[in-house]
């Protein structure tokens, strides 16, 4: 599945997710990211996948992993690697 996809079908979804998760867990932590992204809704795509991989019995590594190499910005393809590497690592 290509993020084309989803952001003909449910950007508002997509977005309403990443919001949902700034709201939980705040703008602080992600300053840095959004400001080194150069699309605003890359960090939107990031931020849900980063929220797709944090719910609770998340272990569809697949999906996340191909909405992650399938995403058109390098920049939130090497950054969903690192997170899903820290989240693979984890016991």
């Amino acid at each position: 599945m290509r993020w084309h996809y989803q952001e003909e079908q449910g950007a508002d979804g997509w977005r309403s997710t990443a919001a949902d998760a700034v709201r939980r867990f705040g703008t602080a932590a992600d300053s840095y990211l959004q400001s080194s992204l150069s699309d605003p809704d890359e960090w939107v795509r990031y931020r849900s996948l980063v929220t797709l991989a944090e719910l609770p019995g998340s272990d569809d590594w697949g999906l996340v992993r191909g909405l992650a190499n399938s995403d058109r910005s390098e920049t939130v393809r090497s950054r969903a690697e690192d997170l899903l590497t820290e989240q693979s690592a984890q016991p």
